[in-house]
This record gives structure tokens, C-alpha cells and sequence, in this order.
């Protein structure tokens, strides 16, 4: 489930409050994952204004133009366009996470080691060369057992 909801931070600052996935049960919320997106406005202004997105745009136009007006085919564009890029980010930050130097970064061991997520107990020398075992563990035999 996806929702979207517009907030304006101080009438000058709109951001928008993208839920990107909600799992539930029984009516219950169980795990939800948010995303803040500010100054999308002016990122979509200025990447809708690259010229091979401008001929894209007069591509459109030409073929479905007859079809709906104008004002509403950019608006579904406009559309088309974020859904492209937020999924273009959503894979880059896919990749940055799932890099075995963030995960057994300081950052990483800070919330293994946090009491409101894991409340890890090892040190942080046992504790990388740990993630680094089962990493390469998963990304070798596991998944080649699993495929």
C-alpha cells in the first residue's frame, strides 16, 4: 500500500510523507517503511528539463496528444517520470545498504549495539568479523545451495 500525504513545514517548505511499504494484520500496522521527500518541486523541475527528457516529452505528446489534453498528459508524464526516478533511487539505495562495508560500518554497529533495536553485546571487532562471515557465507554457498 502506498500513500502519499503533502505537508507544509513552515507554508514556504512543502515536502511530501511517501509510505512506500505497510505490512498489516488484522488491521494492525506491523512493519511500515516512510520516506520524506523535500524540494521535489524543484528536482522534478530540473530533471523534467534535460533535453533528452524534453524529447522524450515531445514524443509523447505527439503520439497520445489527441488523445487527453494537454495539461492532464503532462501531469500523467510528470507522474510517469517520478515514479521512474524514486524507483531509479530506491535501487541505488538498495545497493548502498546492501555494500558489506556499510553493514559493518560504525554506523552498522551502532544500531546492532543500540538497545531500542538489537541490543548487540559483542564488541565491534567480533562483531564485523562476524557480519563479514555470514555475508559471505549468504553470498556464496548459501545461495548457491538455494538457488
Amino acid at each position: 500500500m502506498v500513500l502519499f500525504s503533502i505537508t507544509d513545514k513552515d507554508k514556504k517548505d512543502k515536502y511530501i510523507k511517501y509510505t512506500l511499504y505497510r505490512l498489516t494484520s488484522g488491521g494492525k500496522v506491523l512493519f511500515q517503511l516512510n520516506v520524506t521527500i523535500f524540494g521535489l518541486e524543484n528536482f522534478l523541475n530540473n530533471a523534467l528539463s534535460g533535453p533528452l527528457v524534453q524529447m522524450f516529452w515531445n514524443d509523447v505528446k505527439e503520439k497520445f496528444g489527441k488523445d487527453v489534453d494537454e495539461k492532464e498528459l503532462n501531469r500523467i508524464f510528470k507522474f510517469f517520470m517520478f515514479m521512474n526516478m524514486l524507483a531509479s533511487i530506491l535501487e541505488d539505495t538498495k545497493k548502498q545498504i546492501l555494500q558489506l562495508n556499510l553493514i559493518s560500518s560504525e554506523q552498522g554497529y551502532a544500531v546492532y549495539r543500540n538497545k531500542d533495536f538489537f541490543d548487540g553485546k559483542l564488541d565491534e571487532k567480533t562483531f564485523k568479523e562476524l557480519v563479514e562471515k555470514i555475508w559471505t557465507y549468504y553470498y556464496g554457498e548459501f545461495l548457491e545451495k538455494y538457488k
